[in-house]
């Protein structure tokens, strides 16, 4: 974690976790490439769809299992596709963590239902 890192809990209301990721990647910059990292999932079977996030994936030819490739490293132009698969893992509640190249920009959510962004300032 970031020594300035900013602590929240992620909100229970699905509408609000969507804003979640919409307002903390909104006015950011994106450095060549993200990676968006899923390091747990299956904690509450009850809260996801797996199949919605493999047919996601399945859009962008990604057929893999999650277990095989966990992480997507994304450029500066696929801020959509980032957004989408952070959306997901936030909807799911399950671990997912971001960073940009240089670690400028870094979010994680917790299955635990809490997480930690960069402040704006550190962007």
């Amino acid at each position: 974690m970031l020594a300035s890192a900013e602590h929240f809990d992620v909100p229970e209301d699905a509408g609000k976790k969507v804003a979640l990721v919409a307002n903390f990647f909104e006015d950011r910059q994106l450095g060549a490439e993200t990676l968006v990292w899923f390091t747990e999932w299956g904690i509450w079977p009850s809260s996801e769809r797996q199949h919605i996030f493999y047919r996601f994936r399945a859009s962008y030819d990604e057929v893999r299992p999650l277990w095989e490739a966990p992480a997507h490293l994304l450029a500066s132009d696929e801020r959509e596709e980032l957004l989408s698969l952070v959306t997901l893992g936030v909807l799911f509640l399950w671990d997912v963590f971001v960073f940009t190249q240089g670690s400028t920009l870094a979010f994680h959510t917790s299955h635990d239902e809490w997480g930690w962004r960069s402040p704006a300032a550190a962007v």
